[in-house]
C-alpha cells in the first residue's frame, strides 16, 4: 500500500540549503548533504571521475550525487553528497497544483534589452550565412528586483504544473538558490537502459485548443524549426552512436506539450556499450548540445562568450543526480532562475539559424519566460517589457 501525502508537506522540510529534484516518476529530497568540493575541470569525464571516488569511499547504497554542472564545464560545479535522500514514486504524492507564489516585485528589467537581443540576432544570422556556424544559441535575462523570493512556494508550483518535465532546487554559493522547470532530458541510465530527449523548434502554448493545433501542425511542416532540431539530433546520434549499442533515432520529431511552449521532440534510446559509460560520462559526450549552444559546438560557445553580455553560469548547464552504480538522469538546465540577495533572476535563450528574424527570436524568449513567471503574482509581469 502506498502511503499519500501533499507534496507541499514535503517541501515543508526543504530549505535553501537542501536539494531537491522531482522527475516525471520519482521525487529525490536530500536534506542530510554534505558539499562536495569538485574544483573546476575541463571535462565532465573528469568531474565523474571524482563523483565516483566520494560515492565509492561512503559505502552507502542509498547515497547520490545530486547538483548543477555550469554551461561552461571550466567553472566549478555545485554539487551535494545526499546519505540516505528520501526517494519517493510520485504515485505517493496527492493530486494537487499549487498556486502562485506571493511577493513584492519591485522592478523587472530584461537585460540585454528587447532591441539589443533582436541586434544581437541580426548579427549573427550575418556571421552564420558566413559560414563560420549553422546555429548558435542566444540568450537573455530577466531581472526581478524584489526583497525577499519564497522559494518554496515557487517550487510547489513548478513541480505540481509541470508533471511531464524535471523540477529542481540546487543550493549554490552566496547562499544562492538555482530552481527551474526543465522539459528536456540531457542523458538517462537506468541498468542497461539509456534515453535522451533532445528538444528544438517552438511555440508559444496559448491553451486555445485550435490554435496549439495550428501551432504544433505548422512546426511539424517549418521548414527552419526542422533544420534547427535536425542539428541537434544529428549531433546527439553522432556523440552517442561510438559508446552504445541497439541505438534508436526516429525518423521524424513528435509534438512535446510543456506548460508554456510547443516543442518538437526526439526520444533516442540505447543500451550501455561494452565501456560501461556512466550517465555523467554519456553527458560529457553531448554538453553543451546545439540546442543550449550551437553547431559547430566550439565556433558558437567561442561567438556566445562574445555577443552575450552576461555570464550564464548554471543556465544552459546541466542539472541531476548520479549513484554509485552510474545510474542517474541529467537535464538541459533551461527554463530557470537564481535566487540572490536583490531578488530573481531569469534565462532564456532561442537558437538562431540562417533564416531567423531577430522579432521571432525575442518572442520565443519571452515565452520561454513564462515558465517561471507563470508561478509568480500577475503582477511581476506588468512591471517590465520582456
Amino acid at each position: 500500500m502506498i502511503t499519500t501525502y501533499s507534496l507541499q508537506q514535503q517541501l515543508q522540510k526543504l530549505s535553501t540549503k537542501h536539494v531537491f529534484f522531482k522527475t516525471p516518476t520519482k521525487t529525490i529530497v536530500g536534506t542530510a548533504c554534505t558539499a562536495v568540493n569538485i574544483p573546476a575541470c575541463h571535462s565532465l569525464a573528469s568531474v565523474n571521475e571524482r563523483m565516483m571516488k566520494v560515492l565509492h569511499a561512503a559505502d552507502d547504497d542509498q547515497a547520490v550525487i545530486v547538483g548543477a554542472i555550469p554551461f561552461d564545464i571550466t567553472k566549478q560545479p555545485a554539487l551535494q553528497f545526499a546519505s540516505h535522500p528520501q526517494i519517493e514514486a510520485n504515485e505517493a504524492y496527492e493530486e494537487e497544483r499549487a498556486a502562485k507564489a506571493q511577493f513584492d516585485a519591485t522592478r523587472v528589467t530584461s537585460y540585454p534589452s528587447r532591441t539589443k537581443f533582436e541586434a544581437m540576432v541580426d548579427a549573427s544570422v550575418k556571421q552564420i550565412k558566413q559560414g563560420s556556424m549553422t546555429k548558435v544559441v542566444l540568450a537573455r535575462t530577466l531581472e526581478i528586483e524584489a526583497p525577499s523570493v519564497p522559494h518554496r512556494e515557487l517550487l510547489h508550483y513548478l513541480a505540481t504544473h509541470n508533471d511531464k518535465g524535471y523540477t529542481y532546487s540546487i543550493p549554490l554559493a552566496n547562499n544562492e538558490t538555482l530552481l527551474g522547470a526543465s522539459p528536456e532530458l540531457l542523458i538517462k541510465r537506468e541498468g542497461n537502459r539509456i534515453t535522451a530527449n533532445p528538444i528544438a523548434g517552438s511555440r508559444k502554448r496559448t491553451y486555445v485548443e485550435a490554435v496549439d493545433a495550428a501551432s504544433a501542425a505548422e512546426l511539424m511542416q517549418s521548414a527552419k524549426d526542422l533544420h534547427e532540431h535536425r542539428i541537434v539530433v544529428e549531433m546527439v546520434k553522432q556523440a552517442l552512436g561510438p559508446h552504445v549499442k541497439n541505438l534508436h533515432v526516429p525518423a521524424s520529431p513528435s509534438i512535446l506539450y510543456t506548460d508554456s511552449m510547443i516543442h518538437l521532440s526526439t526520444l533516442v534510446t540505447a543500451e550501455v556499450g561494452e565501456e560501461a559509460l556512466s550517465s555523467l560520462e554519456l553527458a560529457n559526450l553531448l554538453h553543451p548540445t546545439p540546442a543550449v549552444c550551437g553547431q559547430p559546438r566550439e565556433a558558437a560557445f567561442s561567438a556566445i562568450q562574445k555577443i552575450e553580455p552576461f555570464d550564464r553560469g548554471y543556465f544552459a548547464g546541466i542539472v541531476g543526480y548520479m549513484d554509485a552504480a552510474g545510474n542517474g538522469e541529467w537535464v538541459v538546465t533551461i527554463r530557470c532562475g537564481k535566487i540572490h540577495a536583490t531578488g530573481l533572476t531569469l534565462y532564456a535563450g532561442a537558437g538562431i539559424v540562417e533564416t531567423s528574424v531577430p522579432a521571432e527570436e525575442a518572442c520565443e524568449t519571452g515565452a520561454k519566460f513564462q515558465t517561471m513567471l507563470n508561478a509568480m503574482p500577475e503582477e511581476v509581469t506588468t512591471k517590465g517589457e520582456f
